[in-house]
């Protein structure tokens, strides 16, 4: 009898420690393949290649303002404004110069300190021309089609001076009014549609907005300068949310500049005091970051414009380094 019952104890304990066993087991392979799934999304960018110097040559960029405004087209051809040469150049998605139009002027197709860029849909470039206090709209190869300048100036004090632009899927135009601190949209045309924004910190307000992006679903997203800040609005100017604070933490600001958002609606944006790029999700959750102060490749001197190519590459204007930067996005698995 008590052989018996000496069998039926080992019996359980040992279903007891088996059951047990399977279940961490079960347990260990869970968290392993959640750490998987939840890190499988998760990107860093690794330096591909840089292009551009100092000088007045192809592909050369102007030393004190340096290559400014970046944008991408369809065909990953990448435009570049260069401030102070007063031009515009194309590469192809490598970096290898196409063309260049513009010179120093106030005529149709010359500028007074190019800005920022942007393509629509068709291809069509937009320059903000910013000491002509204009836009201008030139085709794929430079050659220009119309222009027009910021209305309403007379109503206010100050001078229109017209920065940041963007496009959204229907061809229209937001430009970022910096000493204005507003939002000024308008038609592919150049005709007036809507403003939002005055000076001051609270929602909706700017001080000194510089860069603008919009996503697929057109919401708008405006780099607050000097209030270090991101903030969301949708395609009339209405308030969504905002992020950011001064600081060098994950997620603050020092001086963000250059916006853009990816085909997911990740936002990224470039932090031009702390010589970064960060990268947010839709609601300014941070992501990831990368760069540091310096010269060597993957490091930053003042990058001051941002756009995305159609395979994920990043493409970052160095300002200080007189150079073009880009970007490529490599997946993390979870070990």
């Amino acid at each position: 009898m008590q052989r018996k019952n000496f069998v039926v104890l080992i019996i359980f304990v040992t279903s007891i420690f088996l059951s047990t066993l399977v279940f961490a087991i079960n347990a260990i392979s869970n968290k392993s393949v959640n750490h998987i799934s939840q890190n499988s999304t998760v990107k860093i960018y690794k330096f591909t290649r840089a292009f551009g110097k100092n000088g007045t040559n192809n592909g050369q960029f102007g030393l004190h303002n340096g290559p400014y405004g970046i944008a991408i087209d369809h065909a990953n051809n990448v435009y570049v404004t260069d401030y102070d040469n007063n031009r515009v150049q194309k590469f192809d998605s490598n970096g290898k110069f196409i063309t260049k139009w513009g010179d120093e002027g106030s005529k149709n197709g010359q500028f007074l300190n190019p800005q920022s860029i942007a393509v629509d849909s068709n291809s069509k470039i937009f320059v903000t021309d910013v000491f002509n206090n204009r836009v201008q709209k030139f085709d794929s190869n430079g050659n220009f089609i119309t222009k027009w300048i910021s209305p309403l100036k007379e109503h206010y004090k100050k001078h229109s001076s017209l920065d940041g632009i963007t496009i959204d899927h229907a061809n229209n135009v937001y430009v970022t009014d910096y000493d204005n601190n507003r939002v000024q949209k308008f038609d592919s045309n150049g005709k007036f549609i809507t403003k939002w924004g005055d000076g001051g910190n609270g929602n909706g307000q700017f001080d000194d907005p510089q860069s603008i992006a919009v996503d697929s679903s057109g919401n708008v997203y405006v780099s607050d300068y000097s209030l270090n800040r991101v903030q969301k609005f949708d395609s009339n100017g209405n308030f969504i949310t905002k992020w950011g604070d001064e600081g060098s933490k994950n997620g603050q600001f020092d001086g963000p500049r250059g916006i853009a958002v990816d085909s997911s609606g990740n936002v990224y944006v470039s932090d031009y005091k702390n010589n970064r790029v960060q990268k947010f999700d839709s609601n300014g959750n941070f992501i990831t970051k990368w760069g540091e102060k310096g010269s060597n490749y993957g490091q930053f001197d003042g990058p001051i414009d941002i756009t995305i190519g159609s395979t994920g590459n990043v493409y970052v204007s160095d300002q200080g380094n007189v150079r073009i930067q880009i970007f490529s996005p490599i997946p993390i698995h979870g070990k």
